[in-house]
């Protein structure tokens, strides 16, 4: 896996924002997916609880990550 921190110098401010915005979505909305996916940023796909489809989430590590940098952005 890419370091994460260097993925992240190399994303632009908007994918950076929109990632942070949904660091503690339990399921990520399919835009924020799609932008995951084209940046490189590592996601889990999974099936959903009632099993009806596809469920997209951040790895542990991506999502303490992305949490960090929400704290920063507050402090």
């Amino acid at each position: 896996m890419t370091d994460l921190h260097t993925l992240w110098n190399t994303l632009p401010a908007a994918d950076r924002t929109l990632f942070v915005e949904h660091a503690d979505s339990p399921d990520l909305p399919a835009h924020v997916a799609q932008r995951a996916q084209a940046a490189r940023m590592p996601i889990v796909i999974g099936v959903t609880q009632d099993k009806s489809g596809a469920a997209v989430a951040w790895p542990e590590v991506v999502r303490e990550f992305l949490q960090r940098k929400a704290a920063e952005r507050e402090a």
